[in-house]
């Protein structure tokens, strides 16, 4: 720092230099500094590194004025750049639907009637449509048949501007399609379009079932195909006891609230290659909101106490070549519960249960057990209480350690075609007694 005397004389200097030029009042920062040096020098008043300090001192403003105004002006050049090239996407995408590409995606099932936007057909796949589509414009052969209208069953049309995000997270998974939905408008609705969840791959969307059905949007109008990879998911697994899992919620299987079709892989010799495994909790619970979901080809594992493979509590349901197994103390195969309505039960194996291979709770069905093997259970291999109706189409039901089918007076047992009940310890079907007791049952005389 220069000393008072030092700075008495470049106030000194100044003025001199303010004297000799005129003009100094619309002199730039860089000039008057120079004019400022020059008297310095002549006189020989301060040193070389004096004056270094000098110049710098006064140019110090103005050189942080002019990296600033750069800044400035880069980061306004960027924004027009991006702003631009915005506008240029958004105008290609509005310029590929064209008259006549409407009038072509009309051809192949996309109803084009709105200027709004368009949407799918159950059951279409966007991107082989419109590949269609541009192969057909590109012809330029004309088709006179009439053009197929939206299927009404989907009611919220993918807009136009909607087509670029809905590529774009149909190749997300649904950690990153819920960030980017948050982050853009036309993400966020294209995030509730039926195209987006036509069909779901775990664990390439997600890890575990449970997770990817948590994160899908609630009533769409579609029923999500849910693909599974061959490999064993842990599904629902006990609270970890360290300090920071005792306030975790645990995952307890897998909760289907939504409308699904899940589909497992099979393995070579035709068993089930995807395995969904419990150790807390049911292994899958299909609840209300997820009626008409289906659920094939997997193997369904429960070991904990009174847990079962597959509970059932919503209604038109089906399981279709599932392996059912509950090795826990009292579990069951498959829970049917008094909300659950027609519910269907084909080619599955519920086999080596604690308890049931199926129970009926009161009041439930009618469910039909269809070319399904019930063996080798712990108890009854169906077992119904009161109110409950049942229909088995060639079912096998054998080596159980009670009955084939233990139900009440008043359950509905139906059986049809080559239905086979052999070799279970206490005989075929055991009716029993049961009387209302508390808002329950009693059931004396036997167990099911």
């Amino acid at each position: 720092m220069a000393s008072p005397a030092t700075a008495a004389t470049v106030r000194v200097a100044e003025q001199e230099a303010t004297r000799g030029h005129a003009a100094t009042s619309s002199a730039s920062s860089p000039s008057r500094a120079r004019h400022v040096t020059q008297w310095l020098l002549k006189r020989r008043v301060l040193e070389p590194l004096e004056i270094v300090g000098v110049v710098l001192l006064h140019n110090l403003l103005f050189l942080r004025t002019t990296l600033f105004a750069g800044v400035v002006y880069l980061g306004l050049c960027v924004r027009a750049l991006v702003f631009f090239v915005g506008q240029q996407l958004h105008a290609v995408a509005r310029s590929a639907v064209t008259k006549e590409m409407l009038s072509r995606l009309g051809d192949v099932g996309l109803d084009t009637s709105s200027s709004a936007g368009f949407a799918l057909p159950l059951g279409s796949d966007l991107v082989d449509q419109i590949r269609g589509a541009l192969a057909l414009a590109a012809g330029g052969r004309r088709r006179t048949r009439m053009r197929l209208k939206r299927d009404p069953s989907v009611p919220c049309p993918l807009a136009t501007t909607e087509i670029l995000p809905a590529l774009v997270m149909d190749f997300l998974d649904l950690e990153d399609r819920g960030a980017l939905a948050c982050a853009c408008s036309a993400a966020a609705d294209a995030w509730h379009s039926p195209f987006l969840w036509r069909e779901l791959v775990v664990p390439l969307h997600y890890d575990t079932l449970n997770g990817c059905i948590e994160r899908m949007p609630d009533n769409l109008p579609v029923r999500t195909v849910i693909r599974m990879w061959p490999e064993v998911f842990d599904e629902g697994l006990p609270r970890d006891m360290s300090f920071g899992g005792l306030w975790c919620d645990r995952v307890r299987g897998v909760r289907i609230d939504k409308c699904v079709h899940v589909i497992g892989t099979r393995a070579a010799g035709g068993a089930p290659g995807t395995v969904l495994r419990s150790t807390e909790g049911d292994a899958v619970q299909v609840v209300p909101g997820g009626e008409g979901s289906i659920i094939e080809d997997v193997a369904v594992e429960a070991t904990r106490f009174a847990c079962h493979a597959v509970s059932v509590h919503a209604g038109d349901v089906t399981l279709r070549r599932v392996d059912a197994q509950a090795t826990g103390m009292n579990g069951i195969g498959v829970l049917v519960k008094n909300e659950a309505k027609r519910v269907i039960v084909e080619d599955c194996d519920l086999h080596d249960c604690r308890g049931c291979g199926s129970m009926l709770s009161y009041g439930a069905g009618p469910v039909t057990f269809r070319r399904s093997r019930i063996e080798r259970n712990g108890w009854s291999g169906v077992g119904m209480f009161a109110a409950t109706e049942a229909v088995f189409e060639d079912a096998t039901l054998e080596g159980n350690k009670l009955y084939a089918i233990g139900a009440a007076q008043d359950a509905d047992v139906e059986c049809k075609g080559a239905t086979s009940m052999e070799g279970n310890r206490c005989g075929d079907v055991h009716r029993y007694l049961a009387t209302q007791l508390h808002h329950g049952y009693h059931i004396s005389g036997h167990y099911i």
